[in-house]
């Protein structure tokens, strides 16, 4: 009998070579630097092939058996077909993402898997060569995926998922052509096991048709809405688009009902920062699964006294039973979910206490959400709005001003951190802040008392507190002192984010100023790098239209600094800004036509967009609005905004909505994009620029319906009661000096207004002098009473 050849590689070719760091030499790997996980200290060359999918043997002919997959316990007990190959003839094979069928009865919806942050997957493979009896003298490679059991989040799509190589250790230990089987590799599939950093969703129907090709085959899908649903969708402002990602926070694995604070805030796409409520001694973990197994945990980090931002021990007696630590963690996966617990310092059950998820990597297209709002005095009750807000998903949500009303006027840490937890008292915003990152910047009311500004006593602790008890991005400096102005990215979108109270000079002073020197530079040079981002949002505490005000602690009380910013876009050209500001207690939104502040009238009108209260009474600020405004001065406002982002290669769209609770939009929508038909979101018009307010009303319609009949019912009962009690009793017209006197005239009530006259001047009616004495005869019958009286006449 004929031996079998001999199943190996051929000597790959310099075309096929890829050099250990220097991909450009070989193949080139789509995504940057996906060839890291091949080691650079490795001397040895990987060998790029194609393969056939579906491992053909020596045998196959025979058997007409070509597995596509290798389950990892064939491997592992020696089976007689992978038996030989599992030595030497492992491989990796790279992918952008694999997919998998679910069915529903006899419906089957495909999911797409892949990595977060878009780079290859490797998973484990065997390959096998030999002669090609399609092309004699040629040789076949053919290769099957290793596969595992499922992890616990992927079960639902399949029982098997693919043996993952994660780390440069795993391609080398896998590729090594001098190990044999044993422990190392049985314990490399094992890691294999591992869903971190990947993410899942279902795409097109039409993946698997023979036939049918789309790029869009990798992104997610939503149905095309049918009946009543697509009547609503096409009264909704939809964005041109093609691929893109779309992100929100996931709803699955939320932590329930937490029991100590965690607030995150500066996230980006491989690290955040957090506050956390723990003690020294206490150890917090970060895992990617919040079951919180040992595989999954990424950082186990020991709470120290250097860690604590807020402790007795560190701040007095004033702050007994209140502890904040700050939890910094970097090198993160992007786009991925993580979860912290906490362990005691003996061990034992672990307690979830947050949850966050790292944005998608910087400069790629990215679609997504992000809720804004400020104003949230009634903290017993906001809490309801922070709920309906978690319902929408958001990304993330930017907290623009006010958080709490302290007032503080004096310089007392203590009193800040009763503040800071009597947010975190209701357990509504406890939950709210323990499973989304919320970005915050302080107003007036949270950072002294009203109209607060650099000079106020409480500056120094409000700042200390800031500090302490807020998940921030780096400060910069003012004069010496960090102040909170600051700026993020997410995706292609940069988010300016300005401090207009610890630098404000009061509109007042002799050279006012609300930024300061030091942050007007700073926010200058980020509208100067405006071409760097497909969109900029400027969130500002305060409104920003408006005819000039002194006096007034918003940008109209600084009219000059306005202009200088107005002027200095101008000049620069920008013409992707948004602006989403606070302060006012109302939602409203002007396209640009009523903020362009610049000396010559033109080029500077953003869209903005006033997003409040959370909770509190309404107010109307900052001048026209050309979308209008929503508010009632003297009734309950539960109010917030949603932001979203439609980014992709051919376009860029900014919408705005403004709801009440029960999701009620309130205000229209508005859509404004950058394309090829529009390369610019500012005004093409400037309106008056002395208008100064909206006109918000007092009470809602339904209040007023309520009032009026209210008062109708009312007035009725109280006329009822007086017509009732006057009715045949001469007092009601001593009383009244106008009312009607009756006389018997035809048989009939008459009244007249000299009746009336008389009465108010009749000094006897008045009862002002006695009656006069009957005439002679008089009154002796009323016939002759009459007729006597006729001829007197």
């Amino acid at each position: 009998m004929n031996q079998p050849k001999k199943e190996t590689l051929k000597e790959p070719t310099e075309r096929q070579r890829i050099w250990p760091g220097s991909p450009k030499r070989g193949a080139q790997w789509p995504h940057g630097d996906d060839h890291a996980l091949f080691d650079p200290s490795e001397q040895d060359a990987y060998a790029l092939f194609s393969m056939k999918w579906g491992l053909l043997t020596s045998s196959s002919g025979t058997t007409g058996i070509a597995p596509i997959n290798a389950r990892d316990d064939s491997l592992t007990a020696g089976k007689p077909m992978f038996a030989g190959l599992r030595h030497r003839h492992r491989c990796v094979v790279v992918a952008q993402g694999f997919y998998e069928w679910v069915r529903k009865g006899t419906k089957k919806t495909p999911y797409y898997v892949r990595r977060a942050d878009k780079r290859l997957l490797c998973m484990a493979g065997l390959y096998a060569a030999v002669p090609d009896p399609a092309h004699p003298g040629s040789t076949l490679h053919s290769f099957t995926i290793v596969t595992t059991e499922n992890t616990p989040k992927l079960a639902f799509l399949h029982d098997r998922m693919p043996v993952l190589l994660t780390t440069p250790r795993a391609v080398r230990t896998w590729l090594d052509p001098n190990a044999r089987w044993g422990p190392a590799l049985e314990t490399v599939m094992r890691e294999g096991r591992n869903d971190e950093g990947l993410v899942w969703y279902a795409v097109d129907p039409r993946v698997g048709k023979a036939g049918v090709h789309d790029p869009t085959f990798v992104e997610p899908y939503t149905p095309k809405p049918t009946g009543l649903m697509a009547m609503w969708a096409l009264k909704r402002p939809t964005p041109a688009s093609s691929a893109t990602r779309r992100t929100t926070m996931a709803t699955t694995d939320a932590i329930p009902a937490p029991t100590r604070l965690f607030w995150s805030g500066a996230v980006n796409s491989t690290a955040f920062s957090a506050r956390a409520q723990v003690v020294p001694g206490e150890t917090v973990l970060v895992s990617t699964d919040i079951t919180f197994p040992q595989t999954a945990i990424v950082r186990t980090l020991p709470v120290s006294a250097s860690n604590m931002t807020v402790s007795e021990d560190r701040d007095g007696a004033a702050f007994k039973g209140v502890s904040i630590a700050k939890i910094d963690v970097t090198d993160l996966r992007a786009g991925t979910t993580y979860y912290l617990g906490v362990v005691g310092s003996g061990g034992g059950t672990v307690t979830p206490i947050g949850r966050l998820a790292t944005f998608p990597p910087e400069n790629e297209p990215l679609s997504f959400q992000f809720a804004a709002g400020s104003c949230a005095k009634w903290q017993s009750d906001v809490g309801k709005t922070y709920g309906e807000i978690a319902g929408w998903n958001p990304l993330f949500m930017v907290q623009h001003g006010d958080l709490f009303y302290g007032d503080i006027t004096t310089n007392n840490k203590a009193l800040y951190k009763d503040q800071y937890m009597s947010v975190f008292r209701e357990s509504a915003q406890l939950q709210f802040f323990a499973n989304r990152p919320v970005f915050y910047i302080y107003d007036d009311h949270d950072f002294g008392p009203n109209n607060a500004d650099a000079s106020s006593s409480s500056k120094p602790a409000a700042l200390w507190a800031y500090d302490a008890f807020t998940p921030h991005l780096p400060l910069q400096s003012d004069s010496g002192t960090p102040i909170g102005f600051q700026a993020f990215t997410v995706g292609r979108v940069r988010l300016i984010m300005t401090d207009l109270r610890s630098a404000a000079t009061g509109s007042l002073a002799a050279s006012p100023t609300v930024l300061g020197a030091a942050q007007r530079g700073w926010l200058l040079n980020e509208l100067g790098n405006f071409q760097r981002y497909k969109l900029m949002v400027w969130v500002s505490t305060t409104p920003w239209s408006g005819a000039p005000d002194p006096g007034d602690d918003a940008w109209a009380g600084y009219p000059a600094e306005r202009t200088q910013i107005a002027d200095a876009m101008v000049s620069l050209g920008v013409n992707n800004l948004v602006m989403v500001a606070g302060d006012a207690h109302m939602l409203a939104i002007d396209d640009g036509t009523n903020t362009d502040f610049s000396t010559r009238g033109s080029g500077a009108g953003f869209p903005i967009l006033q997003a409040g209260p959370l909770g509190n009474y309404g107010s109307a600020k900052g001048g026209a609005y050309t979308g209008g405004c929503h508010a009632y001065w003297y009734y309950p406002n539960y109010q917030y905004a949603m932001v979203s982002i439609a980014d992709t290669n051919t376009s860029t769209c900014v919408t705005f909505d403004g709801y009440t609770l029960g999701r009620t939009r309130v205000l229209p929508s508005f859509t404004r994009c950058l394309d090829a038909t529009s390369n610019t979101l500012m005004a093409t018009t400037r309106g008056d620029a002395s208008a100064k307010d909206c006109t918000i009303p007092w009470f809602p319609i339904w209040v007023w319906a309520v009032i009026v009949s209210f008062l109708v019912i009312a007035l009725g009962i109280v006329g009822a009661v007086v017509w009732k009690l006057g009715d045949g009793r001469g007092w009601w017209d001593q009383c009244q000096p106008c009312t009607r006197r009756k006389r018997r005239k035809g048989g009939k009530h008459e009244s007249t207004w000299d009746d009336e006259m008389a009465l108010q001047t009749d000094p006897v009616l008045l009862g002002l002098a006695p009656p006069p004495l009957p005439a002679p005869g008089a009154g002796r019958s009323e016939e002759g009473g009459a007729a006597g009286a006729d001829k007197q006449m």
